[in-house]
């Protein structure tokens, strides 16, 4: 057993690599594709059970299309919002806890710190609403290049023994390359 842990960590990191070169350069539009199709899924799911209620085969096949395109159409929306909603939570929080906020205590000690954190949520998540298109871009890419220097490391940690602070120069070097190639062809392709 202990021969094929070798063998498969690296078929793993190289199917990573793969993933992480995909996602990098097409990233944008594989994650809408995947989200439209998850949305047709379930909305045709959604009319056809709700057409089978009604006991017409017809309604049935009506309310699949139907339910498959207005989901298809709403799922896709949701990752511009749903990517909005995660850009203005982060600095918000960094904002708040900065300025003195805390999960506990008296509420009137962190007015201060609350107000300032949904100010600056909602700045950041209408930003990023707005600017949807090169912030998905620049996400798809980072995880990307973060996927394939993870992987780099992987390999050549195991089977050529290299001492870790070099894989690991290596691996934020080609991850940074992947990153920036991919920000690169998704903003030309946008």
């Amino acid at each position: 057993m202990a021969i094929l842990e070798p063998l498969a960590s690296l078929i793993i990191s190289i199917l990573f690599i793969v993933v992480g070169l995909i996602v990098a350069y097409a990233g944008g539009v594989l994650v809408r594709s995947i989200f439209a199709i998850a949305g047709a899924i379930v909305g045709g799911s959604l009319g056809y059970a709700g057409g089978t209620l009604l006991g017409d085969f017809t309604m049935s096949i009506i309310l699949a299309i139907v339910g498959a395109i207005l989901l298809a159409a709403l799922f896709t929306f949701l990752v511009r919002l749903g990517l909005a909603l995660v850009v203005g939570v982060l600095p918000a929080w960094g904002v708040y806890i900065y300025l003195g906020g805390t999960t506990g205590g008296l509420p009137e000690f962190q007015a201060t710190a609350t107000i300032a954190a949904i100010v600056v949520f909602i700045v950041a998540a209408v930003i990023a609403y707005a600017l949807y298109k090169p912030l998905l871009g620049m996400v798809t890419a980072l995880f990307g290049g973060l996927l394939v220097g993870v992987s780099v490391n992987s390999i050549l940690l195991n089977p050529a023994g290299l001492d870790s602070t070099i894989s690991a120069i290596v691996a934020i070097v080609v991850g940074a390359a992947v990153f920036i190639g991919g920000a690169i062809r998704q903003s030309r392709a946008s």
